[in-house]
């Protein structure tokens, strides 16, 4: 946050001017994200697996983000994918199922647990990918395949990486989850990150309308 005021102000900056400087450092901010946003809409996006579930994500994701999806559902194809039933019952809403690569030693093979929730089609993965990276892992797509899932449910979607996080229509441009809802439950970093989501998404709004 800091670098990125730092053209605009100095230690004798007095307040009117930081103001007036913040402003114009938020507008040049505005104007190029409008323009990463215009080309990301109107670049052609690789597709490789020809599949509705790839096509999906390329009409939603931002084109860097599309690309590091598009590198788990390749690598998602050379998994196999068991229900575990051990685990997982009919009238139970989780089924589990086990991802593997399948090698020629089963010894060396690491298994990767997927718990799937059937009726809100959500779930999670042992790598933890999503929670990390804000992506589905190929665990969890190869999981998404077997199932025929055609498009990327909402549960495995974060706004801010879509092409639709810089919009301006009163929306949040970045979606807070049922988990991020609650501050008591945020860090310290995520707090100060949300609140500068607010303040950003305020001052957009203020740009786009004389009226507000």
């Amino acid at each position: 946050m800091n670098a990125f005021f730092d053209s605009y102000v100095s230690s004798c900056t007095g307040l009117k001017e930081f103001v007036e400087n913040a402003q114009k450092a938020l507008e040049r901010q505005f104007m190029r994200e409008k323009e990463e946003d215009f080309k990301t809409r109107q670049t052609c996006r690789g597709i490789k697996m020809y599949t509705a579930l790839e096509q999906h994500c390329a009409s939603i994701y931002t084109k860097t983000m599309f690309r590091k999806f598009q590198e788990q559902l390749v690598e998602a194809t050379t998994y196999f994918v068991e229900k575990d039933r051990d685990r997982s019952l009919e009238e139970d809403e989780y089924t589990y199922y086990k991802c593997y690569r399948q090698l020629l030693d089963p010894e060396k093979r690491t298994m990767y647990l997927v718990t799937f929730n059937k009726l809100a089609l959500s779930g999670s993965c042992k790598c933890r990918m999503y929670e990390y990276l804000g992506i589905p892992c190929r665990h969890i797509i190869a999981v998404l395949t077997k199932r025929c899932v055609s498009e990327i449910p909402n549960a495995f979607l974060r706004r801010r990486w879509t092409n639709d996080a810089n919009r301006v229509d009163g929306m949040l441009p970045y979606h807070l989850t049922g988990e991020e809802t609650s501050s008591h439950d945020l860090t310290p970093t995520e707090r100060f990150n949300n609140m500068t989501l607010l303040t950003m998404t305020f001052c957009h709004s203020s740009m786009a309308s004389k009226e507000r």
